[in-house]
């Protein structure tokens, strides 16, 4: 299922379901660029149903920990893809992920 929504320093910030929601796509990347310095990225990517099941089970427990956790694993997709032009801001993401001590 296609999800979207916006990851940065935090973790993820939201994570919906793009059919249905095609208008908050613009909300997003706007967003995503308003605040470079918590390095935002605006995603549109597709899960599984297991992934979007661990997801939504860790945005469940509501802690910080579980927060950077679900950034982790769509910045993890992110790097998946080939020739994607994230990579940079990955990298930014998985230090600051390092510095907080959950890598």
């Amino acid at each position: 299922m296609k999800m979207i929504g916006i990851v940065d320093a935090l973790g993820i910030e939201s994570f919906i379901t793009f059919k249905g929601n095609e208008n908050q796509a613009f909300i997003f990347k706007l967003r995503a660029k308003a605040n470079p310095q918590r390095n935002a990225i605006y995603y549109c990517l597709d899960f599984t149903d297991e992934e979007i099941e661990k997801i939504n089970n860790l945005l469940k427990e509501k802690t910080e920990q579980s927060f950077v956790e679900t950034g982790m694993i769509v910045t993890e997709k992110l790097d998946s893809l080939n020739k994607t032009s994230y990579t940079k801001t990955n990298k930014e993401l998985y230090k600051i992920y390092k510095l907080r001590r959950y890598l």
